[in-house]
């Protein structure tokens, strides 16, 4: 995992190519300014059978509460929500997550509501998370959806580093916009690239650019008729990913959606790409293949997250 220091300026974090155009100075609070160059950097360790918070650092508008323990199946594995002292990424912002999860330790991630992302005028937003596990490590990070307003531009950067004794599960959802105002579509620019790492070495790449002023987004291989897209990387081997994408693949099978299953290059483990209408339909249908998941790679049932 990249080490980064406490006062080290995100917007030195080079973004791709196709953010280029929309470079530009912010006239109300500069990019780097105290308040938009946050980050989050967490370590978690096993002691005596519970993972513990043991080193914590974060910087405005980025903040988390310490650890919880919500799961009575699992009472050792801590919880980690994310939160903001912001409602909405805005331009300018530089948002930074670095969490480490030491050998055997158990870690679930999420955060309190829906991502927003604001219009903008002004250059743009970069959220960026790198996730590093260790032998043996258990994780689940699954945040809520990716919410794009109308003008809205984004650069996200994942990269997942695992053990190839450790286990997975990272979700993300992306919402074609507020789908209740009838806005879809209406952001300028999304661009996500996600990279998974086994010992220094890269396993797969999913890139993502939605532009569409200069695409069809809406097209045969992207959304097509659909709303909100979901992902599900199951990083294991535990299991034969041939057998544990089947069992997933048709876990994901929920009403309203379009959900398959397929083996990650190098059989890193298992991919579940979901479409659907709604937020909820995705949602519902990634909850089924994560609860699959968990009952397959650690014989328990879902945990109680406590958030509504």
């Amino acid at each position: 995992m990249t080490s980064f220091s406490s006062t080290e300026m995100l917007d030195e974090w080079q973004a791709g190519a196709e953010m280029a155009g929309f470079a530009s100075t912010v006239p109300q609070l500069g990019i780097g300014q105290s308040g938009k160059n946050g980050m989050l950097k967490a370590t978690f360790e096993l002691h005596k059978q519970i993972t513990r918070l043991t080193q914590a650092y974060a910087r405005p508008p980025m903040y988390a509460n310490g650890a919880l323990y919500l799961d009575e199946q699992l009472p050792g594995m801590a919880f980690l929500y994310l939160m903001s002292g912001s409602d909405a990424l805005v331009q300018g912002d530089r948002l930074a997550t670095l969490v480490t999860v030491k050998e055997g330790a158990q870690l679930h991630v999420t955060n309190t509501s829906a991502t927003k992302i604001h219009g903008m005028r002004h250059d743009y937003a970069v959220q960026r998370t790198e996730l590093a596990l260790e032998s043996g490590a258990f994780v689940e990070w699954l945040p809520e959806p990716l919410i794009p307003h109308p003008g809205a531009r984004l650069w996200q950067h994942t990269q997942l580093d695992v053990h190839p004794e450790a286990t997975l599960i990272f979700g993300d959802v992306l919402s074609a916009g507020r789908l209740a105002r009838g806005e879809r579509f209406e952001f300028e620019i999304i661009s996500s690239q996600l990279r998974a790492r086994r010992e220094s070495r890269t396993l797969f790449d999913d890139n993502l650019v939605l532009q569409p002023s200069r695409q069809r987004v809406d097209g045969a291989g992207l959304f097509g008729n659909f709303s909100v897209q979901g992902s599900l990387y199951v990083l294991t081997r535990q299991m034969p990913p041939a057998v544990l994408a089947d069992a997933l693949h048709e876990a994901a099978q929920q009403p309203e959606v379009l959900a398959g299953a397929s083996v990650l290059p190098g059989e890193a483990g298992v991919l579940v790409r979901i479409l659907g209408p709604r937020t909820a339909a995705v949602q519902q249908a990634m909850t089924a293949a994560w609860r699959h998941a968990r009952q397959e790679l650690m014989g328990v049932g879902l945990p109680d997250t406590r958030k509504y």
